[in-house]
C-alpha cells in the first residue's frame, strides 16, 4: 500500500539518524521500492527524485530526503506551502489494486524547527508500482505564527462530485485587508484506462478576510485533485506574486513555450528568489504524463519563464504561478 511517515522526537543528528533507520528498513532503498537519500541536503525550496537516485529505466515509487533548515531562523516549526514544478510519469503505470492510474502524492514533513523530509511518492502503491521517472516539488516557509500568510491544502475527490469547497483562514486577516490567493498544484489521480486527457485547473473565488472559496474544473479523467492555497496581504515589501501561461505567447514552438515576467518598478533592489509551481495543465492522454516548468535570468527586474511538455502533440495549455522573495 501507500508509504506513509511517522514524525519523529528529538532533535540534531540523532533524529536525522533515526529517520533514516526507519526510512531504509521499511521502505526500501531500491528504484523497485522508494529511494530515501542517506545524506541530508540543505535547505534551497526545492526537491527533485533524480537528486537521490539516477532516473531509470523503469519507473518507481518515488523518493524523499532530510533537509536541514538555517540554524536560528524559526523558533517552532514552520509551516509548509508545496507544489509540483516537474513531472515525468509512466502513463502505464497501474496502483496497488491493478487499475490503471496516475496517482501522485507529494509532502514536505516537519518534524521540528531544523529539519524537513520532501516526499514524492506514488501514492496507493505497492512494490510492483511503476509510476515515476522524475519529478519535482518546491516548497515555501513561513512562520506558524504569520500575520501577513496563511497556507491551505484542500483535496477534491471528483468521483463524489466534489468540485468546490468552503476554506476559512487559521486566523482572520484584519477587515480592511485586501487579501491575494493563489495555489499550487500539490497531487492528483488520473485514471487512464480509457486514454482520456490530463486536465485540471483549479481557483479561488469570494475571497474575504476570513475565508474564500476554492473550485476545481478538471477533465473526466481525473479522479482526485491536492492544491496548495497560498494566501497573503496585499502590499507586502519586497514581494511579487503571479501567474504566467501558454495561452499568454502567441509564437509557440511545439512542446515549449516561453515569456517574460517584469515586476514593478522599485519592488526590488537586487535580483529575488523566485519560487514557482503547475497550477493548470492540459495534455494529451494515452501517454507519458511529462510537463515542467523553468525560470532563469532572474533579475531585480523580472525573469524568463519557459513551460516544456513532452509526447508527441501533448501541450495544449499550461499555467504556473510564481512567488518572489527579495527578503528569502
Amino acid at each position: 500500500m501507500s508509504s506513509w511517515m511517522p514524525s519523529f522526537g528529538g532533535g540534531g543528528k540523532g533524529q536525522e539518524e533515526e529517520a533514516k533507520q526507519w526510512r531504509e528498513g521499511t521502505l526500501g532503498t531500491g528504484d523497485e521500492f522508494f529511494t530515501h537519500s542517506r545524506d541530508p541536503g540543505e535547505d534551497n525550496g526545492h526537491f527533485k527524485v533524480s537528486d537521490v537516485r539516477p532516473k531509470p529505466k523503469t519507473a518507481d515509487r518515488g523518493a524523499s530526503r532530510l533537509v536541514r533548515l538555517p540554524k536560528g531562523h524559526y523558533e517552532k516549526p514552520p509551516v509548509i506551502a508545496k507544489g509540483l514544478k516537474m513531472l515525468d510519469l509512466n502513463g502505464a503505470s497501474k496502483d496497488h489494486f491493478e487499475k490503471a492510474a496516475l496517482d501522485l502524492h507529494v509532502e514536505v514533513f516537519v518534524d521540528n524547527e531544523r529539519i524537513v523530509s520532501p516526499l514524492i511518492q506514488a501514492w496507493l502503491s505497492d512494490e510492483k508500482t511503476q509510476l515515476i521517472y522524475d519529478a519535482e516539488l518546491v516548497w515555501m516557509e513561513a512562520k506558524e505564527d504569520a500575520h501577513d500568510s496563511a497556507f491551505l491544502t484542500t483535496t477534491f475527490d471528483l468521483t463524489k462530485g466534489e468540485t468546490e469547497k468552503s476554506m476559512k483562514y487559521p486566523k482572520s486577516f484584519p477587515k480592511d485587508s485586501e487579501v491575494e490567493v493563489s495555489g499550487w498544484l500539490q497531487g492528483f489521480r488520473f485514471k487512464t484506462d480509457d486514454k482520456a486527457d490530463y486536465q485540471c485547473d483549479f481557483y479561488p473565488s469570494k475571497v474575504t478576510n476570513k475565508g474564500f472559496t476554492a473550485h476545481v474544473d478538471c477533465g473526466e479523467s481525473c479522479e482526485r485533485l491536492d492544491v496548495t492555497w497560498i494566501v497573503n496581504k496585499k502590499g507586502k515589501k519586497k514581494v511579487a506574486t503571479g501567474s504566467f501561461s501558454t495561452e499568454d505567447v502567441e509564437d509557440k514552438k511545439d512542446g515549449s513555450v516561453s515569456g517574460k515576467v517584469e515586476f514593478e518598478k522599485g519592488t526590488f533592489t537586487s535580483a529575488p528568489t523566485v519560487l514557482v509551481a503547475l497550477s493548470q495543465f492540459d495534455l494529451k492522454g494515452g501517454q507519458d504524463l511529462k510537463i515542467g516548468v523553468e525560470v532563469s535570468n532572474v533579475s531585480k527586474t523580472g525573469f524568463k519563464w519557459t513551460i516544456k511538455a513532452g509526447g508527441k502533440d501533448a501541450l495544449r495549455s499550461a499555467e504556473a504561478t510564481y512567488f518572489t522573495l527579495g527578503y528569502a
